[in-house]
């Protein structure tokens, strides 16, 4: 459904929403307390949610119900709460409160779409878009020396989005109201893709990624616009706790406008390396971070007939909500192995050096142990500190550094530890699982890499037992 269409139904105050369905997402919500899971989204504090069960218990009535009247007392629609719904990616709920939403937004709920692959075989797209990993400039370690695919126009870029995606296109002026137009105080970060912002839509918390499209000589602002493209089709078929969500799009003459939720906690970058004063994160965050990502990695390489290969798995690409929890974002080098994994030879490398494996670099072989060595580099990070490359180190890339460390003996584990966070013997022997997993998943022979599976496997049955003093102290 186009934009226009969408904005000839009516939004819903929430006060108006019918009593069946009311009672039909009451009835849902109440089930495993939901219902305060979606107070917190709602902004309530836990003193508040508290209240709301105990008028809930006196009045004998459903603490959903009593939390969605307060809500609406604060003159909030039905699609607002059809959004945060949607965060919480609870479709029995969105399902039942869908005939009071425009049906544009109807896509927000899980979808039941063809694979990516026969979406693009079936749609009469340019064979430039084809093979879109083929056309990207390779990202920040190289520099490509072929020739420049053909000129994309930002036609092809516009007509492709509206072929491709079944996500909402959402008016620009409400994205320039959600940024307080574009403001300066609402940037969250500059490169040469462009600008993101952070701003509110819909009472939500967005971060919006402005894209400008300039047509030059060295094609990287057309670039960028494809691998946005390509980040668009795959982050709307990857619906999981642990993917970035991607709310809609925007284009509009020479800009083109990606929302994506926005993640307080920043990136898993900014906090290893403690940017703009934050915090060093406690061992138990790193423990929730290593699951979290690898949760989310096990999905993406399982969760079809063809294993989903994100490419660029690093810190900056590890983003962290209010509580720590990670979701994978930045799919613009992504792209569809073999039905049984095997490895695909490439024309040319992508990706970031320092967390890229032989094989790749040397005979472009891709598959998803590729996302597997990267995942190696990131708990080596996570347990010592120390950054993927470093030229002041005998062996710059870190998993060089780390390869012949013996993992099993205490005094080398307390020498490499990270020692930005306060450790006892438990994060002693967390840290020592994630170099012993590091180095698994870093081997040079990529047949003995494990499966995203069972690195989760290890990670989610690890026991925090305190290490004994081996003196007997």
């Amino acid at each position: 459904m186009t934009t226009s269409t969408a904005q000839q139904v009516d939004h819903i105050d929430l006060t108006k929403l019918p009593v069946h369905e009311k009672t039909k997402l009451c009835a849902i919500l109440d089930q495993n307390e939901t219902w305060a899971e979606l107070g917190k989204l709602m902004m309530f504090n836990a003193f508040e949610i508290m209240e709301m069960q105990t008028e809930a218990d006196r009045k004998r009535k459903s603490p959903s119900e009593v939390l969605i009247t307060k809500w609406s007392r604060h003159g909030h629609i039905v699609t607002e709460l059809f959004k945060l719904l949607s965060i919480m990616q609870h479709y029995q709920a969105m399902e039942a409160i869908k005939h009071s939403v425009p049906s544009a937004y109807h896509i927000w709920i899980k979808p039941v779409q063809p694979h990516i692959s026969r979406l693009i075989n079936g749609q009469q797209i340019s064979s430039k878009l084809q093979n879109i990993h083929e056309n990207v400039q390779q990202s920040q370690i190289f520099q490509s020396r072929q020739d420049r695919p053909n000129v994309v126009t930002k036609n092809d870029i516009k007509d492709s989005l509206r072929e491709l995606l079944n996500i909402p296109e959402i008016p620009i002026d409400e994205l320039a109201f959600a940024t307080n137009n574009w403001s300066e105080e609402n940037v969250l970060g500059k490169g040469g893709f462009g600008t993101v912002y952070k701003g509110e839509w819909l009472s939500t918390k967005v971060a919006i990624k402005k894209l400008e499209y300039r047509e030059s000589r060295s094609g990287t602002s057309r670039d960028y616009l494809l691998q946005s493209l390509n980040e668009l089709r795959h982050l709307n078929h990857c619906r999981h706790d642990n993917i970035l969500p991607i709310y809609g799009y925007s284009l509009k003459d020479e800009t083109c406008l990606v929302v994506y939720q926005l993640m307080p906690g920043g990136s898993l970058e900014e906090r290893l390396s403690r940017k703009n004063g934050s915090e060093a994160l406690t061992w138990p965050q790193r423990w929730t971070v290593s699951k979290g990502t690898a949760r989310g990695l096990q999905y993406l390489h399982r969760f079809s007939q063809k294993p989903l290969i994100h490419g660029d798995i690093k810190p900056a690409n590890i983003l962290l909500d209010t509580c720590g929890e990670p979701k994978i974002g930045d799919f613009g080098l992504s792209r569809e192995g073999h039905i049984k994994d095997d490895y695909q030879e490439l024309s040319r490398v992508f990706g970031t050096k320092p967390y890229l494996p032989k094989e790749f670099l040397n005979s472009h072989l891709f598959s998803t142990k590729v996302d597997v060595f990267s995942f190696g580099v990131v708990l080596f990070e996570l347990a010592t500190g120390f950054k993927a490359y470093d030229k002041s180190r005998k062996l710059p890339f870190l998993y060089d550094h780390l390869s012949k460390l013996d993992e099993s003996l205490l005094e080398n584990i307390t020498r490499v530890i990270d020692k930005s966070t306060v450790s006892d013997g438990a994060c002693l022997n967390l840290c020592q699982l994630m170099i012993y997993l590091g180095k698994k998943c870093c081997d040079h022979n990529p047949n003995y890499r494990p499966d995203m599976a069972s690195v989760l496997k290890a990670l989610e049955t690890f026991n925090p037992v305190i290490v004994m003093n081996t003196n007997g102290n």
